[in-house]
């Protein structure tokens, strides 16, 4: 059973509008934007039309899937075993949505400038909204009005930012390149803005990564390649080292190292300090399943070892995560947990073929290195963000490895498409 072509067709098109609007729009935007919940019906209705495609795209996307799957049934389960509320339930159910998507995409296709046009004009929307913040006096981070925090604005930021210069890399159109590149510096500079510390770092290494693989293409020895590497990244971190925000946020971290040194941990780093110590007592406590998801059962279990070290006793009434996605996950669901949040990590990247594996590797350098000192997935916009585009770079990147670029050929960007990608 199969639709006419004359429907499959216009699904293409739809496709390229839905992807390039939720890119668009998902940092100003609502976290469950019009593309998306578009994409997902459509899954739905097409997918007794592609029972047989369908098991070929699950087979090549096992590792995402399988990771996807196992990540949001531990939190679905966990959740309801906690008798917690249905509106607990919602936002990891929803992440399931991306195995219809990924399935009605690979079938059907999209414009191969969807995603790194769509980052790009997402980073022009928000990066400038976050500038006008700063500029109108509204905020000192950029993302305190417009988004939930400025941390998830400058996540969501950042991975939009390497989408888009990934695929300015890529783009053989020059006024493409150029709206690619001026997103990209404009995702740079929202990202810079928003003052997160933990952006920095995961920045700096993903455009190193991306800068390895473009100088292994031009087949430079090991030893050049490495030398010319390092040279990048210390002009990198020269360059972002002058930029005011961070050398106000440097300043931050060293007035903090002070206090801290003195044996004050009442400030940002100290409290984090005070957080981390306290999720690896509180994973000792139940290491393999964790002591639960509540603010006030993990209070009370920590309450005592709070009172021995002197912390803060408002600790969890003041704080409803724990600062770092790694350690709030084994304290809250234990060493399984853990390994369901590393397996969704792994499968994002695992089994895809190149050069379309770079923006994922790009993208989860960010989520991965930024979880270190923030719980990254407490924000469902940031979540749901980034679920969607791995499912959207995977499905771009098996479209055009050569066993399926026969059948899913791309046209050049914004000409009229052949077929598939």
């Amino acid at each position: 059973m199969q639709l006419p072509n004359a429907v499959e067709r216009p699904l293409y098109y739809v496709n390229t509008v839905a992807i390039f609007w939720f890119l668009a729009f998902i940092v100003v935007g609502p976290k469950y934007t019009i593309g998306s919940s578009l994409l997902l019906l459509l899954g739905l209705i097409t997918l007794p039309f592609n029972l047989l495609p369908a098991r070929a795209t699950l087979k090549e996307q096992a590792p995402w899937i399988i990771g996807l799957s196992i990540y949001t049934l531990y939190l679905i389960l966990y959740r309801t075993l906690e008798g917690l509320p249905p509106e607990k339930l919602d936002p990891p159910f929803r992440f399931l949505a991306a195995i219809p998507i990924l399935i009605h995409l690979r079938r059907y296709g999209f414009h191969p400038a969807a995603i790194g046009l769509g980052a790009a004009v997402g980073c022009l929307i928000g990066g400038s909204a976050g500038m006008e913040e700063i500029i109108s006096g509204k905020a000192t981070r950029a993302g305190s009005t417009i988004a939930h925090h400025p941390i998830p604005y400058g996540t969501l930021m950042a991975m939009l930012a390497m989408c888009a210069l990934y695929f300015s890399l890529r783009s053989k159109e020059l006024i493409l390149r150029g709206v690619l590149l001026t997103g990209t510096a404009t995702g740079l500079i929202a990202v810079l803005l928003s003052g997160t510390r933990g952006l920095v770092p995961a920045v700096l290494i993903a455009l190193a990564y991306l800068g390895l693989q473009s100088l292994e293409k031009l087949r430079i020895n090991k030893a050049r390649t490495t030398g010319l590497g390092l040279l990048i990244a210390a002009t990198l971190v020269v360059a972002v080292y002058q930029f005011p925000m961070v050398q106000t946020r440097i300043d931050d971290t060293k007035a903090e190292i002070s206090a801290i040194q003195s044996g004050q941990l009442g400030t940002s780093f100290g409290l984090r300090l005070q957080m981390w110590h306290s999720a690896l007592y509180l994973a000792s406590q139940s290491l393999l399943t964790g002591v639960g998801t509540g603010q006030e059962k993990r209070g009370a279990a920590a309450a005592e070892f709070l009172e021995e070290k002197g912390y803060n006793p408002d600790l969890f009434k003041w704080f409803e995560h724990l600062h770092s996605e790694y350690l709030d996950t084994l304290a809250s669901y234990g060493l399984l947990g853990l390994a369901a949040l590393l397996a969704f990590f792994v499968g994002a990247v695992r089994r895809v073929p190149l050069p379309g594996r770079a923006p994922l590797v790009m993208a989860l350098a960010v989520i991965t290195i930024e979880a270190l000192t923030e719980t990254v997935f407490v924000d469902t916009k940031l979540t749901m963000g980034f679920v969607f585009l791995v499912t959207a770079l995977r499905a771009q990147a098996y479209a055009q490895t050569p066993a399926t670029s026969d059948r899913h050929r791309g046209p050049a960007p914004l000409s009229r498409p052949q077929n598939g990608l």
